[in-house]
């Protein structure tokens, strides 16, 4: 694999993210025991792992590692790693690599966070880590304890001039447009084009045209659209496949159009319940970064849905806010606004917080409480504001009964 085959064997061969590159080989050439543990944290393909072995080389290390989703608990990091722990000798000059310790956490998380921390402390050798998510609570708790470097995401000219050079090491002929292509579909990761390059090579890459944004959203209505009006699970599944985007924003896509529809309340409450359970499988993804469990997704949204609204009209809308809301918002925001004003300064809270936290329970209030609305008007609102907030606690009343 061209992947292995030009792996850079020192910095200098990398390219991009020189900073972290150059602030990661001066925190392994000045590191002494007792000192902190390293965590390298970007997107999956960027030279993250590349840039620990191109360092552990140039500075003669032997690297010893492991990748964490396929050693999550504490026992099996243990036996993997037992002999680079704490002062025992070990010939060489050993370093530990835990790869993609994001991958430890989650549900099969069985003292393997625990036993990170704790290697963080005792370790006598040089401990990095790697992570994809950048946004993680518990990333966060390494991070704390370690000398971060953040790698990006590499622009598109630097993987075209990597790109390049195989192709004239390996004496490929390709034309412009196809590179580009390949480039553009990278999205910054380089093994993936590294990857595709050769596919590409041995015409085992189709190339795809690139679409005008607004065809893709054409593309997108049309997709959701033969989902809710599918006559079976079969049809359900296959507009789901087709549709382009990524597995958090088909769980949005969905739930706007739910929420913005006039299903009735039984039948919006079973698809929101199937959706919930497609949502569930994303964040275990997000958590977990077990990407395999994508084939699962398509076919559990799609069941679920289509047993819960067959026979009855969806309308796809990727705004989750129903026209007549956002009417009465245009109409009656002024008075909103005006409450807010005047009961956030009795209350010394700004008008948006009464807003989000009060308005609701405050117009509840005045729709169950006589005399209500001449305690308003003697606090100096308007009758025209008294009416709307009495009006919308006459809503919620009716919707809670």
């Amino acid at each position: 694999m061209w992947v292995e085959k030009y792996r850079p064997a020192s910095l200098a061969k990398l390219v991009g993210n020189e900073e972290a590159r150059i602030g990661f080989l001066k925190w392994l050439r000045s590191w002494k025991p007792g000192g902190k543990a390293a965590l390298l944290v970007g997107p999956p393909g960027i030279g993250k792992t590349a840039t620990v072995h191109a360092a552990a080389n140039e500075l003669s290390y032997d690297v010893i590692e492991l990748n964490a989703s396929d050693a999550r608990t504490k026992e099996k990091l243990q036996n993997a790693l037992g002999p680079s722990i704490g002062n025992q000798a070990l010939s060489g000059k050993p370093m530990i690599l835990l790869d993609e310790v994001d991958g430890i956490f989650g549900r099969n998380d069985y003292g393997g966070m625990e036993f990170v921390m704790e290697l963080m402390e005792n370790t006598s050798v040089p401990l990095v880590m790697t992570a994809n998510a950048q946004d993680s609570p518990k990333i966060g708790k390494i991070a704390y304890k370690a000398e971060v470097f953040r790698f990006q995401r590499l622009p598109p000219r630097l993987v075209e001039l990597y790109l390049r050079s195989i192709i004239e090491k390996e004496h490929v002929k390709l034309d412009d447009e196809s590179l580009q292509s390949i480039v553009l579909r990278s999205r910054g990761d380089v093994r993936s084009a590294v990857n595709d390059l050769q596919a590409a090579a041995f015409g085992l890459l189709e190339f795809e045209v690139e679409v005008p944004e607004r065809d893709r959203m054409a593309t997108i209505n049309q997709a959701f659209q033969q989902l809710f009006d599918a006559t079976n699970h079969v049809e359900a599944l296959l507009a789901l496949d087709s549709a382009p985007v990524d597995p958090k924003e088909k769980v949005r896509l969905v739930f706007a159009s739910l929420v913005s529809s006039s299903l009735d309340i039984e039948t919006r409450a079973e698809a929101l319940e199937a959706l919930s359970r497609a949502d569930e499988i994303v964040g275990r993804i997000r958590r977990t970064q077990e990407w395999r469990q994508l084939r699962y997704l398509n076919t559990i949204l799609a069941i679920g849905l289509f047993n819960a609204i067959q026979g009855k009209r969806l309308q796809f809308n990727a705004d989750p806010v129903p026209w007549e809301t956002k009417l009465r918002l245009w109409n009656e925001a002024k008075y909103f606004a005006q409450l807010g004003r005047t009961l956030g300064a009795i209350l010394s809270i700004s008008r948006k917080q009464f807003a989000e936290a009060y308005l609701p329970y405050f117009a509840l209030i005045l729709a169950k409480t006589e005399g209500g609305e001449k305690m308003l008007g003697r606090m100096g609102i308007d009758e025209s504001t008294i009416k709307v907030i009495a009006k919308e606690g006459k809503k919620l009343l009716e919707a809670l009964r």
